[in-house]
């Protein structure tokens, strides 16, 4: 059974990593799953638009409508959400 506790310290990581690249303005490729609603997002660019105290937003143009997806840190260090276009570890 996977274990899955999460360590405060790990949460702050990310959201310093997150911080920095919405301080920097950088444009990121990701991919996202969820099976509530079932979405599976893959090589999709966004910019990270608010970073906050458990969660952050980030928005997607596609084919002129624009689709803003909000994250929990958490989904970063499960493996839900994974930031593909950048080459350093958080």
């Amino acid at each position: 059974m996977k274990n899955n506790n999460v360590k405060i310290s790990d949460v702050l990581k990310v959201k310093d990593y997150i911080r920095r690249l919405y301080e920097n303005s950088e444009e990121i490729t990701i991919e996202y799953k969820s099976t509530h609603p079932r979405v599976n997002v893959k090589d999709v660019k966004v910019k990270i638009t608010g970073v906050y105290r458990n969660f952050f937003t980030v928005k997607e143009n596609k084919s002129h409508i624009v689709v803003e997806h909000t994250v929990m840190y958490v989904d970063i260090i499960t493996g839900n959400f994974k930031i593909c276009s950048d080459n350093q570890n958080i």
